[in-house]
């Protein structure tokens, strides 16, 4: 594949004592981006700390990125601290990275440290951010939790859209009347349902045994 024939390049390149540089280790975090090969990319930040490389935001996210996709929260919340350490400022998409790096892991705690940080940093909070972290409360099955982001979102001005009320509707576990309240309060939003909506709201009145509910 292109990303190992990459990942050999740049190796032989440190071999020889040559300087990848920003641009070439920016297409080498890339790659492996591409295709979700995290090890790597942690590999890559662990050279960048070392100074063979120049540090910088770009390639600290695209690290992040790539770790997200790996579904690798720790590498990269990791590589937050590492920006941190460095003295630059992570931006909206290096957070939203590693929000969705903990969203696929289900480790909702971390999700929701990482989005408070956001307003501490005076960057913007989307929906989608949001999405992220009510979607981990519900992997995580912490239904409390998944509720109660939701009231932070809207307390913060943010407008949910279907996806949000789909993943608060999963994190409600095993409770069909919650279910049942927030997709009622999707259509009073002026929000249109869709099919992951009806089959979320069955799971939880399948969860919760209520045949009735769901049909």
């Amino acid at each position: 594949r292109a990303w190992k024939q990459a990942v050999v390049l740049g190796g032989s390149m440190w071999r020889f004592g040559c300087s990848l540089g920003a641009i070439g280790g920016g297409a080498l975090m890339r790659s492996c981006r591409g295709v979700a090969q995290w090890p790597h990319a942690s590999k890559l930040l662990a050279t960048l700390v070392q100074g063979l490389i120049e540090l910088n935001v770009i390639l600290c996210s695209t690290a992040v990125d790539a770790c997200g996709k790996g579904s690798c929260w720790r590498m990269a919340t990791s590589a937050l601290s590492v920006m941190h350490q460095h003295g630059l400022e992570p931006d909206i998409v290096t957070h939203s990275g590693a929000i969705a790096a903990c969203e696929r892991s289900a480790a909702w705690p971390y999700a929701a440290v990482l989005l408070k940080s956001l307003a501490s940093q005076c960057l913007q909070q989307d929906t989608v951010t949001w999405n992220a972290v009510i979607s981990a409360c519900a992997k995580g099955m912490v239904p409390s939790q998944g509720l109660g982001m939701l009231r932070g979102m809207q307390e913060c001005a943010v407008r949910p859209d279907t996806t949000t009320f789909n993943s608060a509707c999963a994190a409600a576990w095993n409770d069909w009347r919650l279910a049942v309240a927030l997709f009622t309060k999707l259509l009073s939003c002026g929000l249109q349902h869709n099919s992951i909506t009806f089959n979320t709201a069955i799971s939880v009145s399948e969860r919760a045994r209520n045949w009735r509910q769901a049909y």
